[in-house]
C-alpha cells in the first residue's frame, strides 16, 4: 500500500514515519486493506471548501475523508490540530471513516473515540 503525506502551507507538527506506522497499524487491527492513501494537511479554509462542494456543509471541520476507489483521502486541518497527538488522531479518525464508521450517534462516536485512543495510546 502507498501512503503520501503532503502539506499546503506550513510543515506539519508530526513524524511522517509515524503517520504511515499508525495507518498500516489501524488497517491491520481492524483487518482491512487499501490501495493507497493520501494525507493532505491543509487549512480550515480548504476543508470549508470541500466540506461545501462535496456534502453541502458550509462550515470548516477537522477531518474530511473521500473513498475515491483507487486511492483514499483524508484531509486533516493543522489549524484543528493543535499539537502532535491531535493531528495523528484526526489523522486515525478520518481512516476510521473510510473503513465505514461514522458518529450519527452518542453510541457511534463513542466507538470511534476509543478506537482513536487505543491506536494512539499503543503507539
Amino acid at each position: 500500500m502507498q501512503i503520501e503525506i503532503y502539506a499546503t502551507g506550513e510543515s506539519i507538527h508530526g513524524s511522517k514515519g509515524k503517520i504511515e506506522r499508525l495507518v498500516r497499524r489501524v488497517l491491520d487491527e481492524e483487518g482491512r486493506k487499501l490501495r493507497a492513501v493520501n494525507i493532505i494537511v491543509t487549512d480550515d479554509a480548504y476543508l470549508k471548501d470541500l466540506n461545501r462542494t462535496f456534502l453541502n456543509r458550509d462550515r470548516s471541520t477537522n477531518v474530511i475523508s473521500f473513498d475515491l476507489d483507487d486511492v483514499s483521502e483524508i484531509y486533516v486541518s493543522r489549524e484543528r490540530a493543535d499539537n502532535e497527538y491531535d493531528l495523528y488522531y484526526y489523522i486515525i479518525h478520518g481512516l476510521l471513516h473510510l473503513l465505514g464508521y461514522d458518529h450519527r450517534n452518542v453510541r457511534e462516536e463513542k466507538v470511534m473515540h476509543e478506537k482513536c485512543v487505543k491506536y494512539l495510546q499503543d503507539e
